[in-house]
């Protein structure tokens, strides 16, 4: 207070200033800013996030901190320094999460500082991203069925952009072909193409034990039939006949006929995955009895009866 203006009842002017003891003021409310030491979190990553406050605060918690608990957690929190200004905490995403849109946030309402004046609103971080799918792929090819002479595109078709992509990161069995270059399609880094080549002279055989001839194919079981054939005419060639039995030769040639006739229906049955051993097939005949049945790979034939010679008496001329 300045006196030099102030005079008392005699008139005595007043010279100098007087001033009263100190007194602080602070009307200013807790205030914090929230950091992040990673704006983009990948799998496996984890994150500092700082709450340094102006002034020195107290009933801080992470009870007053706010984000999204389906895409990560934030451990607990630790004070750097003696001044209670500054916190940090790790957040760690969660897995197999995809998110764009992140951000923590800080209430307030329950901070106070050394006036004890308590804060207001909510403060909150800058926005961070989080990615921790992992790569994922698909592989397509253009032909399921390849022949002599054919090739096949096989198409990589990733969900993200993706880098490091080579063919060394491809498996499949060399021994039965061959993958060309990588290409890529656009610019976006998800999609490649490359052209596989058959090698020469592959085929993929199955087994199946109950027809093991089944799979040899049309030829073979023609190649095989015209064998049994050529052996079996070989086998039951009608003999020629000598004397009386010349006449006889033609019925037991037929026999024989029917019989490789028979032989070779087997063999054709076999060969379409019907075996038919231990099964006979009948059929009547009416031939005089000399046949009684026939079946197959059997067959009953009478042995041929020579004709009997009648003596006559000799006779006297006539007179």
């Amino acid at each position: 207070m300045n006196l030099s203006g102030v005079l008392d009842a005699q008139g005595n002017a007043g010279t100098g200033s007087v001033s009263s003891g100190n007194f602080s003021i602070d009307t200013k409310r807790p205030e914090v800013t929230v950091t992040i030491s990673d704006e983009r979190l990948s799998a496996g990553e984890t994150a500092t996030v700082t709450f340094t406050f102006r002034e020195s605060v107290t009933g801080f918690d992470t009870e007053d901190i706010q984000y999204d608990t389906s895409k990560g957690t934030l451990g607990a929190l630790t004070a750097v320094g003696t001044d209670g200004k500054v916190w940090t905490a790790s957040y760690t995403p969660r897995p197999d999460t995809e998110s764009a849109d992140n951000t923590i946030r800080v209430n307030l309402a329950g901070v106070l500082d050394a006036q004890g004046n308590a804060g207001t609103g909510s403060v909150s971080s800058g926005n961070f991203s989080i990615d921790t799918k992992r790569p994922e792929v698909t592989v397509t090819i253009s032909d399921e069925r390849l022949s002599a002479g054919e090739t096949a595109t096989v198409t990589f078709t990733f969900r993200e952009s993706v880098t490091g992509f080579g063919t060394e990161d491809i498996q499949y069995d060399t021994s039965k072909g061959t993958l060309g270059a990588l290409t890529a399609v656009g610019t976006d880094g998800k999609v490649w193409t490359a052209t596989y080549t058959p090698a020469r002279h592959r085929e993929r055989r199955q087994h199946h034990p109950r027809e093991p001839r089944r799979r040899a194919g049309r030829a073979g079981q023609r190649r095989n039939g015209q064998r049994q054939q050529r052996q079996l005419q070989h086998r039951h060639q009608a003999p020629r006949g000598h004397g009386d039995d010349q006449r006889r030769a033609p019925e037991r040639w037929r026999n024989r006929h029917r019989h490789l006739h028979l032989q070779r229906e087997r063999h054709r049955l076999w060969h379409r995955g019907h075996p038919v051993r231990h099964q006979q097939r009948h059929a009547g005949r009416s031939d005089g009895g000399r046949h009684r049945n026939f079946s197959i790979g059997k067959v009953w034939t009478a042995p041929p009866t020579r004709p009997v010679a009648t003596s006559r008496a000799p006779t006297t001329p006539s007179a």
